[in-house]
């Protein structure tokens, strides 16, 4: 490439040997017999093989999240100030909770969903009767 000018432009045979599309390369083709002799070499699992790993990789992760809560409750125990640091995140995840509830009161109420089901109602009925007229546009 040092040898070309800048201004020069590439000759197609040589951008196709570059890129290595010479007349004799063709794609690689898919073999059906060498692809299905690869399926039935591979050992299938069976299902409940399948969900007997599931259920033992959730066994498995819940037993962790048990021992690592047993450990921290251990280690908060241990420190004297077990109790009142427990009993404050307590207190704290009950407040998040009950203004949470307080928040979502309002879009649990039956006239809010009814309301919104006749504004969609309204609006579909709209744009079929009236909201597709003929409309004229003058082009200048």
């Amino acid at each position: 490439m040092k040898d070309m000018e800048l201004m020069e432009p590439l000759a197609e045979t040589r951008l196709r040997r570059a890129l290595a599309f010479d007349a004799d390369e063709r794609p690689p083709r898919f073999d059906v017999a060498a692809i299905m002799a690869a399926a039935e070499r591979e050992p299938r699992v069976a299902p409940d093989t399948r969900a007997a790993r599931a259920a033992a990789l959730i066994g498995l992760s819940f037993a962790v999240e048990v021992a690592i809560g047993v450990l921290a409750i251990n280690a908060l125990g241990a420190a004297g100030t077990g109790t009142a640091v427990l009993s404050t995140g307590i207190a704290a995840v009950e407040t998040a909770v009950a203004s949470l509830i307080e928040l979502s009161a309002p879009l649990t109420s039956p006239s809010i969903a009814l309301a919104t089901l006749a504004a969609v109602l309204f609006a579909t009925v709209y744009e079929r009767g009236y909201g597709r007229g003929m409309h004229h546009v003058r082009a200048s």
